[in-house]
């Protein structure tokens, strides 16, 4: 293979101005990954509330786990942290256009 016709990924440089173009290839990549990490997490928070509504405490009264204070406050807190998680995913890409990259053009 003449050498001409090969490149370092890592290195090499980008035929688009575009803001996603402009990102290391590392940092591009992670946006997708986020996503699908996000949505694993907001599945195992809905198979915990659901298990927290069906499943009752046997110490206690046989209350459900959902009106256990602790047990609320934990899922309460994973909430916030999930919602936050989405909205810097969602805003991460678009303040990446608005930059300059290092050493301006």
């Amino acid at each position: 293979m003449p050498k001409s016709r090969t490149f370092n990924l890592m290195d090499a440089q980008t035929c688009f101005d575009t803001p996603v173009a402009r990102l290391p290839l590392r940092v591009a990549l992670s946006f997708p990954h986020s996503a699908l990490a996000i949505g694993i997490a907001q599945g195992a928070l809905d198979d915990i509330v659901d298990l927290a509504a069906a499943k009752s405490r046997s110490m206690k009264s046989g209350a459900a786990y959902r009106r256990c204070a602790p047990v609320r406050h934990e899922l309460g807190r994973c909430s916030v942290r999930l919602v936050a998680a989405r909205a810097m995913l969602d805003r991460t890409p678009n303040s990446a256009g608005r930059r300059e990259p290092k050493g301006g053009n």
